[in-house]
C-alpha cells in the first residue's frame, strides 16, 4: 500500500516561523542559532507584518525580497511594501540568489 502525503504550507506543519526565523537570520548576516537570536527574531512586530506579507513568497529567495522591503518600509513609510516588493523583484535577482544558498546554509544548521 502507497500513501502519499502533501503539505502545502500550513496544512499539516506550518513553517512560516521558521522562515520567519531563518530569513532574519540570513538577512542579518548571522547563521548561528541561539537563544539570543530567537527571542530578538521570534516575537517582533516585524514578524506579524512578514506574516501578513508572506502570501507574496514564493521561492526562498523571495525572503530577500520581502525581508529588504519591511526594512526599508521602517526607515521610510512613504513607500509601501508591496511597492517595494515588486520593485526589488524586478531589480535585484543575483543579490536574491546569493541570500538563497545562505538561507538554506542557515537552516540546514
Amino acid at each position: 500500500m502507497k500513501i502519499f502525503v502533501f503539505d502545502f504550507d500550513g496544512v499539516i506543519s506550518n513553517s512560516i516561523d521558521e522562515c520567519y526565523l531563518v530569513s532574519n537570520l540570513t538577512f542579518e548576516g548571522k547563521s548561528i542559532l541561539s537563544e539570543d537570536n530567537l527571542s530578538l527574531y521570534g516575537f517582533g512586530v516585524n514578524r506579524m507584518v512578514f506574516n501578513n506579507y508572506r502570501y507574496l513568497v514564493g521561492p526562498a529567495n523571495e525572503y530577500f525580497f520581502l525581508l529588504k522591503s519591511l526594512y526599508d518600509h521602517q526607515k521610510d513609510p512613504s513607500v509601501s511594501v508591496l511597492d517595494r516588493f515588486k520593485k526589488y523583484k524586478n531589480e535585484e535577482y543575483e543579490e536574491s540568489m546569493v541570500f538563497v544558498q545562505e538561507f538554506f546554509r542557515t537552516r540546514n544548521r
